[in-house]
């Protein structure tokens, strides 16, 4: 027998962890199902020196995206009824140098032994999302291990092409932006300094804009080193008070209050949280477990409280939409998809189906958002690039004054 460390959660919801004698770790994952703990770590005690000893030569931590492609190609394997082992060879086999195959590598070899791909998941990826390693073990227990990927597989790829929406609506007004930055700079290196002298030997004023430039680049060019130190000491500064959590809640709650911005935020969470809660209890894991695990995955500060008080009062004894009604991050909307839910017993569909519907909505926001956005953007670029060189050209003109008097 051997002694294993574990980390779960208990029906409430609360976390445990403990050691535990069995013959494997995933005997000690069964014992602990038995009681009644749904694990999420489980390792011999010596298992921590072995993984710091791995750690040094395994690959990097896949990216969203990979996860999302390894997760849809090992679903894909399992349905077909072939073992875990062989679908994981199988996906080695087809990349074997890529970060994918050298995952599924690794995975193969932890099955092989005789962990659970659960349990494998653990060793080989301990940083991946929290709700991964429950997620599987729960398929693991009932039997649907292949309805369980390919559920994980949506939400990862989901997650993803959310991401690459939003990117890619950012490229334009972004390179705008750039194309901005990089006139002034040109104005402020070339232009001004050609300028400059010309009104300093006429004794003449010159405009607020050039003697602005001018004086930028004076401090610039003699106080390099008083500047380089300011702009590290703003940068650690900055830095410190971003990573302040009362920082996060701020910005979260500032973002949430913007016209348009704030509602595709809110529908973004709700559609991450609704379907990664809507397929942890699908596959049978049980409410407060699947809400704590959730709060894990939400990006917004204000949505983490309030899955945070909605745990704590569905373990009192509240329905979850009387709990989430408590908090202003759902909207009412969502609410009403969950009471249906919970009056049909169906919570996990309805979640599931709510993730979808904002899903759509956001799809909609981010093209409306797009079409207003850049045509903004195009008027402000324009707007400040034409004031910037209708300044320089009154300055050439007002040179030129002063060279016929």
């Amino acid at each position: 027998m051997t002694t294993f460390t574990y980390l779960a959660f208990d029906a409430a919801g609360n976390h445990v962890d403990g050691q535990i004698e069995a013959n494997s770790a995933r005997h000690a994952a069964d014992l602990l199902h038995q009681k009644g703990l749904i694990t999420y770590r489980t390792e011999p005690l010596s298992g921590r020196t072995a993984r710091l000893v791995t750690a040094d030569v395994a690959p990097k931590m896949l990216s969203l995206l990979e996860f999302a492609v390894f997760t849809r190609q090992l679903a894909t394997l399992i349905k077909a009824e072939l073992p875990v082992d062989q679908c994981l060879r199988l996906v080695n086999d087809q990349a074997p140098k890529s970060r994918i195959g050298m995952f599924a590598g690794r995975l193969a070899t932890q099955v092989v032994s005789g962990k659970s791909l659960s349990e494998a998941i653990e060793i080989v990826a301990p940083n991946a999302l929290p709700f991964v390693a429950p997620l599987i073990r729960a398929g693991e227990a009932r039997g649907t291990l292949t309805p369980c990927l390919i559920d994980l597989a949506r939400i990862l790829e989901r997650r993803v092409e959310v991401r690459n929406r939003v990117r890619g609506a950012l490229v334009y007004p972004l390179l705008l932006l750039v194309l901005a930055l990089l006139t002034v700079v040109l104005v402020v290196t070339v232009l001004v300094p050609t300028l400059m002298p010309l009104f300093k030997d006429s004794g003449a004023t010159p405009p607020l804009v050039l003697q602005l430039a001018d004086d930028i680049t004076s401090f610039l060019t003699e106080r390099w080193a008083v500047a380089l130190a300011l702009a590290v000491a703003m940068s650690a500064l900055a830095g410190w008070v971003v990573r302040r959590p009362a920082t996060l809640a701020y910005v979260d709650n500032a973002l949430c209050r913007l016209p348009g911005i704030g509602a595709l935020i809110q529908r973004t969470n709700v559609a991450v949280v609704s379907r990664t809660l809507g397929s942890l209890l699908r596959n049978g894991v049980p409410l407060i477990a699947g809400l704590t695990l959730t709060a894990s995955v939400a990006s917004n500060s204000g949505f983490k409280r309030a899955l945070a008080d909605a745990t704590q009062r569905v373990k009192e004894g509240s329905k979850l939409t009387a709990a989430l009604q408590k908090q202003s991050a759902f909207p009412d909307s969502a609410l009403r998809f969950i009471a249906i839910g919970e009056e049909a017993s169906r919570l996990d569909e309805m979640l599931i189906h709510l993730a979808d519907v904002a899903d759509a909505d956001n799809e909609r926001q981010i093209d409306n958002l797009l079409t207003m956005l850049t045509p903004a953007i195009t008027l402000f670029v324009g707007l400040f690039i034409g004031g910037l060189i209708l300044s320089v050209m009154q300055a050439v003109l007002s040179v030129n004054d002063i060279a016929l008097q």
